[in-house]
């Protein structure tokens, strides 16, 4: 998966349901993505917070995408967070960690992305081994889902898995081929969470939003909640991800 700040919940359960978990971080920026923007509840509404990139272009890899000099964002970020959940029962377990890591970002952001998932995943006490694409060093030409197959046998995997909404994009029999199961992994429809105030569940927030709502048990609960289908068990109106929305 490409690199999110704080990513939503199903990317986690990604995490939860694999050994190997690689960041691509050595294919090009995706403007208006979610790699460097995310959203969090704040007044009862969702809110969009956004990442500057210096010179932001889709030509460049995430790794090359530097994050903004100014400094502005940070101080803005932080104060709608505690906004957003100075009131929560996670804010003071999470609040200094989270601020640390806004605080010390600079460089690419596919760094603080890194900290941020690897943040969550040691928090949850996931065994995960997290990695980066560009660490194989694999030619640019190759693409698609031959650069994932790449990166999965580099990785001696024997099963890969994608979101569900993903599906379209993936041949079971090359996977067979190349000696992997290929599987797409569905979130729990019905998966909610306590979140304040009397407006509707929100789907699809930042982690940040989770973590603030939840202890470490509820959350390794959510982490749990999802099935994973072969590409024939895949609905054919499977809704994409709350993070492609």
């Amino acid at each position: 998966m490409q690199p999110y700040v704080f990513p939503y919940l199903g990317y986690y359960q990604l995490l939860h349901a694999a050994d190997d978990f690689v960041l691509f971080d050595d294919v090009n920026f995706i403007k208006k993505g979610w790699i460097n923007r995310n959203r969090i509840r704040l007044n009862g509404a969702a809110f969009t917070f956004t990442i500057p990139i210096q010179g932001m272009s889709q030509n460049a890899t995430i790794r090359d995408s530097i994050i903004g000099k100014d400094d502005g964002w940070k101080s803005k970020l932080l104060a709608n967070l505690k906004q957003a959940y100075r009131k929560s029962p996670g804010f003071i377990v999470h609040y200094p960690a989270i601020e640390a890591l806004i605080q010390d970002a600079e460089g690419p952001i596919s760094e603080l992305a890194a900290a941020s998932i690897r943040y969550v995943a040691q928090y949850a006490g996931l065994s995960t081994r997290i990695h980066f694409s560009s660490s194989i060093g694999l030619p640019t030409e190759v693409k698609g889902q031959e650069r994932i197959l790449a990166v999965a046998a580099h990785h001696e995997a024997t099963r890969y898995i994608n979101p569900i909404n993903g599906a379209a994009l993936y041949s079971e029999e090359r996977f067979a081929q190349a000696g992997m199961e290929l599987r797409f992994l569905r979130m729990d429809g019905s998966l909610h969470y306590p979140q304040p105030g009397p407006a509707p569940f929100l789907q699809g927030l930042s982690m940040i939003d989770v973590l603030m709502n939840t202890d470490r048990e509820a959350l390794l609960g959510l982490f749990g909640r999802y099935s994973l289908l072969a590409k024939a068990e895949v609905p054919m109106d499977a809704l994409p991800d709350p993070a492609d929305v």
